[in-house]
């Protein structure tokens, strides 16, 4: 609550070189599922015991749009249109 619900905001994430790892079982994936965001890096990393590569680059995708696409751009594989 303190720092307004966003992760960057936390106290412990304002410390270079920071993570902050959410894990649980992914219903998409049916299978376990770590995400690991480093601070100041911007950069995700995705733990999963899942051996689909083309399965695991659609759900990378699908969070890529969840954060960055439109509202009509989130099913997964359907590009972003341009405006």
């Amino acid at each position: 609550k303190k720092s307004n619900c966003k992760c960057s905001e936390t106290e412990e994430l304002k410390n270079e070189a920071a993570s902050l790892s959410v894990a649980g079982i992914s219903k998409t994936l049916k299978a376990p599922m770590k995400i690991v965001w480093f601070n100041q890096t911007q950069v995700l990393r995705f733990f999963t015991i899942v051996d689909d590569e083309t399965l695991i680059k659609k759900y990378i995708e699908t969070v890529i749009r969840r954060t960055f696409g439109t509202n009509d751009a989130m099913k997964l594989a359907k590009p972003i249109s341009k405006q």
